[in-house]
This record gives C-alpha cells, structure tokens and sequence, in this order.
C-alpha cells in the first residue's frame, strides 16, 4: 500500500513538473517573440537571455531552460532535457522542445504550445 502511494505521489509531482515546464516554454516563446519584435532579431544566446526569460527560463524539475539561437537569431530552439536532465528519454524523462523557424512557425512535438 505505502509502495503504491509513493508511485502515485511521484507521479503527481512528475505531472506537475511537466506542466509547469510547458507553461514556462510557453511563456518563454512569448517573451522572445516579443523581443524580436521589438529588435527584429531573437536575443543572442548570453546571460541576457537568462535576465530576458526569468523564472519562465527555469523547467519544472529546476533547470535552466536551454536556448539555442541560429545563427542569424531568425530562429531558435528552447529545450527541457525533462526529469533526468539528459537528452532524450521517455515518460517524464522525455525532452520538451519548442522550434520556431524563421517564418514563425512553432513546432512543440509531445505537447501543444498554444492549448
């Protein structure tokens, strides 16, 4: 029984974490977005960034977010390396990514961005 009551606190706690690192994702495109509209470029990557994002830069196991501009800060991508902190992995260990292409397309594979 005690066994069973872990597991499912565990889990809550995991589905917690997960929601909160797709509303600070969500956030974090917001913020960018506005950025570039207002500099016609997204930020380069720089503790700026971090200042930029604020507590919307942090995932939801505690994590910096990790933003990679390209190379024209025309795109970029944001990134959650999920409960175990390493690329990959499934469940709560699963990477939480957010694409935005040049165009302004937004790609968020395992979730919606915008629910």
């Amino acid at each position: 029984m005690l066994l069973l009551l872990t597991s499912c606190f565990l889990l809550g706690q995991g589905m917690q974490a997960r929601e909160a690192t797709e509303s600070h994702l969500e956030s974090s495109y917001f913020r960018l977005d506005t950025y570039k509209n207002v500099n016609g470029q997204y930020p380069p990557r720089t503790g700026k960034t971090a200042e930029l994002l604020g507590r919307f830069g942090i995932d939801g196991w505690k994590r910096q977010l990790l933003y990679e501009p390209s190379a024209d800060h025309q795109s970029y991508t944001l990134t959650s390396l999920g409960a175990d902190g390493v690329a990959g992995g499934v469940g709560d260990d699963l990477d939480l990514v957010v694409t935005v292409s040049p165009s302004g397309e937004v790609r968020s594979p395992g979730f919606e961005i915008f629910k």
